[in-house]
């Protein structure tokens, strides 16, 4: 498979699970709602203090998503295959490394993502991994 689409394929993928939630999140308030219950339960919507701490949590995460995606869809651009192959290794580390606190909060029994998402999450990262191995020009 072309490493290209690979780029453009986990790309996509990556947004829609990190930076797309987070938009939603920021524009429709029962969503974000949800996303503060559902990480801290009830007791969050009480307090206002902690809901402004999520709500800065939100934005952080919104910009460190738009951090990690975008040098993805820009190695569509590079024009030699070893570079993009070693970029997609380092693209599928950086990813495993953010997904790493779900991956130990499933072992140990604590927080984490859903587990559709983590699937998807997986599936790009071993999407990565396939383009430094085995991606075309």
């Amino acid at each position: 498979m072309k490493i290209k689409n690979i780029f453009i394929i986990t790309g996509s993928l990556s947004f829609l699970l990190m930076v797309f939630p987070v938009f939603l999140a920021s524009a429709v308030p029962s969503i974000f709602e949800f996303f503060a219950i559902d990480g801290f339960g009830e007791g969050i919507l009480e307090n206002k203090e902690a809901l402004a701490v999520f709500d800065t949590f939100i934005l952080v995460m919104s910009f460190m998503g738009a951090a990690i995606i975008l040098p993805i869809f820009a190695a569509v651009t590079i024009k030699d295959l070893e570079i993009q192959k070693k970029l997609s290794l380092i693209f599928g580390l950086m990813l495993l490394l953010v997904a790493m606190p779900d991956f130990i909060g499933i072992i140990v029994g604590i927080a984490h993502a859903p587990l559709e998402m983590m699937l998807i999450n997986t599936l790009i990262i071993l999407f990565l991994f396939y383009g430094w191995k085995k991606g075309k020009a």
